[in-house]
């Protein structure tokens, strides 16, 4: 898993596609070859439960 999982939604800048899941990411990548770095991705982070109380 990784670190930043279900604790980011990840959006494709040239398909809007939304993730929260690295790996869906890669698969993304890999499928419709749209080459989505961090620099390419809108990152939104989700804030704890800590956060929000």
């Amino acid at each position: 898993m990784h670190p930043d999982d279900l604790k980011a939604i990840w959006i494709c800048h040239e398909c809007k596609m939304k993730f929260v899941f690295h790996s869906d990411i890669e698969d993304h990548n890999d499928s419709t070859g749209h080459k989505v770095t961090e620099k390419k991705m809108l990152i939104t982070m989700i804030p704890s439960a800590e956060t929000l109380t």
